[in-house]
């Protein structure tokens, strides 16, 4: 009988020392969450949220502890957690989780992909309010409408440049964007289909899941898929991109499509697939001239893995694929600039990309590896340190086991390219840059789980690898609210010149922009005119001559908005006749 007893006080006993553990690992994840957006409320509660350069971001050296704080701080809730909970126990919550999605891939799959669409979408929409939030998105917006109603160019209004935004050139009585055409023609076959331009990229954004998670379930097994999909949908990197009118994300998409039409690896694909390859690596060139160079390396590891013998042949039928979407574009080029050997970039009336930041000179050379740095910290604060230091590590295992793929040199050759480009991108949700091949990332972690679970034999070590997952989530949780009210808080303030107009301004007007809304933003970005110049509140640059816009628009009142302290609120004014 004093047996029985103290089998049940034994096992009583582990009862509650098992309860007392769970505890101790739920407050251990509290405090995480508590301490992840107080680390980083400096990052995020700035006039530019999320960047790290800039007339209004923090200085390089409290961001650069920020980052090593964080990955400190995430090593220590994976190492104590570990060291708290039961391994054992862990170790069969993980198996039937995993055995659980398992069995339900395609639903969580689907279930991924529609939040990868509301995700964007709620946040274009309650958040960015569908403002193009810098001259970059609104320049796609305005050569988009230009070919949704069938023209190339709109004519050049009344008083010239006075009247135009930022990222947008009069060039040779062409009123141009200085976009490549390809995504304001996606945007155009979105308005003419009656789809918003604000929910285009959420839309393609759902399509990058379901190939990421094909991708996935093709180079690794489906649970990780299913993982990896999900936590790419649940970055602020992801799902502010996908709000944004920028093309990275239609960008992304025809990337990975390139590396699926190539699969399987080491193997010829059939000759349909190969021109397909050749047609998307053409239309990402229409997109974004610079994003064809990063995928040169992968296409020529890829290339070297088959028969010599089918050389010709596989290069045949990708420029097959390729050459007449590259004469598409040169047809563009010669209609906008003149000569098919001109890029769109070429309206531009300033030096700022050739001439200061594009460079291979040594000084610039350093200048970039400086920005490199930068944009890889933006990155791990965008997607959690726990990803940028899991992917480090499977690139590193994959190179050493001779294991590399094509596909994992994408997003190594994007770090690499852009060093000679020593600007951070201007106004951007993240390293905006390097999102192209982001998704690329996730497939290399998962590819290499095979590798890393086979190294992992202690128990403990297993236990790292759902830790890491939930150290990540808990990140991405912690820092969502900062980023909502910070992104939020930018668009109100950058809106001040309409709420005012819509306040004070009865009838017909010119409103002069003396200054900026907010810092971050160029003075010359609100201009947002529409090209037949009939709106019922006309926007001017500062500078304009009054009695040219008298002269011009005589039945319009004449207002000027200016905002010298960014502090303080600004100010519409009335010009007296």
């Amino acid at each position: 009988m004093h047996t029985d007893s103290a089998d049940v006080l034994v096992v009583e006993q582990r009862r509650m020392l098992s309860q007392s553990r769970w505890r101790a690992l739920l407050a251990l994840g509290f405090v995480f969450l508590l301490i992840v957006p107080w680390l980083q409320w400096t990052f995020w509660l700035t006039p530019c949220p999320g960047r790290i350069s800039g007339d209004c971001a923090g200085a390089w050296d409290d961001l650069r502890w920020t980052f090593a704080i964080e990955t400190a701080l995430c090593a220590a809730f994976i190492l104590a957690a570990a060291a708290m909970s039961f391994v054992g126990e862990l170790d069969r919550i993980t198996g039937k989780i995993v055995s659980w999605i398992g069995q339900r891939t395609n639903l969580c799959i689907s279930v991924t992909v529609v939040a990868a669409m509301l995700l964007p979408l709620a946040v274009a929409y309650f958040v960015l309010d569908r403002f193009p939030n810098s001259g970059d998105e609104f320049c796609y917006l305005f050569q988009a409408r230009a070919f949704a109603g069938l023209r190339l160019w709109e004519a050049p209004p009344i008083l010239g440049t006075d009247l135009i935004p930022f990222r947008t050139y009069i060039f040779e009585s062409k009123w141009v964007s200085q976009s490549p055409p390809a995504w304001p023609m996606v945007l155009s076959s979105g308005l003419l289909l009656g789809i918003p331009p604000w929910m285009v990229n959420a839309l393609l954004g759902g399509g990058i899941v379901v190939l990421l998670a094909a991708f996935c379930r093709r180079v690794g097994n489906p649970s990780a898929a299913v993982v990896a999909a999900a936590v790419f949908t649940l970055t602020p990197f992801y799902v502010m991109s996908a709000a944004s009118y920028f093309p990275h994300v239609f960008s992304s998409l025809l990337i990975l499509s390139f590396c699926l039409c190539l699969l399987p690896d080491g193997e010829i694909p059939r000759g349909h697939k190969l021109v397909s390859a050749g047609a998307i690596v053409g239309l990402l060139a229409m997109t974004r001239y610079y994003d064809v160079l990063p995928l040169i390396p992968a296409t020529l590891l890829w290339l070297t893995r088959q028969r010599r013998s089918a050389w010709p042949r596989l290069i045949g039928l990708l420029a097959a694929g390729f050459i007449p979407l590259l004469l598409l574009m040169m047809v563009y080029h010669y209609l906008i600039t003149g000569s098919p050997f001109r890029t769109a970039y070429y309206v531009i009336n300033t030096p700022e990309v050739s001439e200061i930041f594009v460079g291979l000179d040594p000084l610039r050379i350093f200048n970039g590896v400086v920005v490199t740095a930068g944009r890889l910290v933006e990155l791990a604060l965008w997607t959690s340190p726990v990803l940028l230091i899991v992917y480090c590590c499977c690139l590193v295992l994959k190179f050493k086991d001779r294991k590399l793929a094509y596909y994992d040199l994408i997003f190594p050759a994007f770090v690499l390219a852009y060093v000679v480009y020593a600007d951070f991108g201007g106004n951007r949700y993240g390293p905006r840059f390097y999102f192209d091949a982001f998704p690329l990332m996730m497939v290399t972690i998962v590819s290499a789980l095979p590798s890393i679970t086979a190294r992992l034999e202690r128990p403990m070590d297993r236990a790292m690898l759902p830790l890491a997952s939930i150290a990540c989530v808990l990140y991405l949780v912690g820092t969502w609210p900062l980023v909502l009210t910070a992104f939020q808080l930018q668009v109100f303030s950058r809106q001040e010149p309409y709420r005012l107009v819509q306040q004070a301004v009865t009838g017909k007007a010119t409103v002069i922009l003396d200054t900026t809304s907010a810092i971050g933003l160029h003075e010359w970005d609100l201009m947002r005119n529409p090209p037949s110049m009939d709106a019922a509140v006309l926007y001017a640059r500062s500078g304009t001559d009054i009695g040219a816009l008298r002269q011009a628009f005589p039945e319009r009142s004449i207002w000027r908005y200016s905002r010298r302290d960014p502090t303080q609120p600004g100010q519409l004014i009335r010009v007296t006749p």
